[in-house]
């Protein structure tokens, strides 16, 4: 069900659907929180909830979703801070967060990830230090991090670019 531009809340009775394996409601004007019962659903592969007007932060209990391959809530109003067992999720390969309001720093558990290819953090309130595991890990982003290091993972205070990390193209540029 996207792309609806349909209002309303994610109920909190999602997290009795014990089968769903794809949970995809993006595009839409979603209001309110992420709901913690999302984390009871074991076979849960993929949330795409981008594109709405969620708030509140990333619930710790989807951390706790060991068959997660995708976690795509890029364009919302979510804040806080990102949880560490994200990082630690053998499965996950998709990561999107970006243009979100979330603060703090990048949990280091992100840089022993084997599975995670793509990593979108831009358009938040991180700082450094990025983690220097992180910056290593060539699998993230295409290998950028081989080029552009930490900037491959997202860029510095004071840069940006379009999806928020170094590209190919050019690095990331001062900001105007």
């Amino acid at each position: 069900l996207h792309s609806l531009y349909s209002p309303g809340r994610i109920p909190s009775e999602v997290g009795n659907l014990e089968k769903l394996e794809n949970f995809e409601f993006y595009g839409n004007q979603l209001t309110g929180p992420i709901p913690s019962e999302l984390g009871n659903l074991s076979n849960l592969k993929r949330i795409d909830i981008f594109n709405n007007r969620l708030t509140g932060p990333l619930p710790e209990a989807l951390t706790d979703l060991t068959s997660l391959q995708i976690l795509h809530v890029k364009s919302n109003l979510l804040s806080g801070t990102i949880p560490a067992g994200f990082g630690t999720l053998e499965w996950l390969s998709w990561f999107d967060v970006s243009t979100n309001r979330l603060i703090g720093t990048i949990p280091a558990s992100f840089g022993a990830s084997r599975s995670l290819k793509d990593f979108r953090l831009g358009g938040n309130m991180l700082y450094s230090p990025i983690p220097q595991s992180l910056c290593l890990n060539t699998n993230i982003n295409g290998g950028l991090t081989r080029l552009y290091g930490c900037d491959g993972v997202i860029c510095p205070l004071g840069t940006y670019s379009d999806p928020g990390h170094a590209i190919h193209s050019e690095g990331c540029k001062p900001c105007p």
